[in-house]
């Protein structure tokens, strides 16, 4: 599994188009969330090309699409992504799973 392979890796500056993406259509990104102290905390995405999933400690905690067996979907729009998150989520990494063609 990549979270047990750091060195797997690579930081970018912005997800839109990594570098490196050679036509690929799927991508995960992670980032650790913060620590803090809100009452509601939840994520927000202002877009996703096109399907999402969000993993939180091998939990999905969040679906926008659908992922066929190939990891392959279809356009399903570009909401905005409200993506509560559960308690002790602080200072965890978060798992991003996208198909963009």
């Amino acid at each position: 599994m990549l979270q047990d392979a750091p060195e797997k890796w690579n930081s970018i500056g912005f997800p839109s188009n990594p570098p490196g993406r050679e036509g690929r259509e799927n991508v995960w990104f992670r980032v650790t969330l913060p620590t803090g102290e809100w009452q509601e905390p939840v994520l927000y995405i202002f877009s996703v090309d096109l399907i999402v999933q969000v993993w939180l400690e091998g939990e999905k905690i969040y679906q926008y699409g659908e992922f066929n067996a190939d990891g392959r979907g279809r356009f399903e729009g570009r909401p905005w992504h409200e993506i509560v998150l559960p308690e002790n989520y602080e200072g965890k990494p978060v798992y991003f799973r996208i198909f963009s063609n």
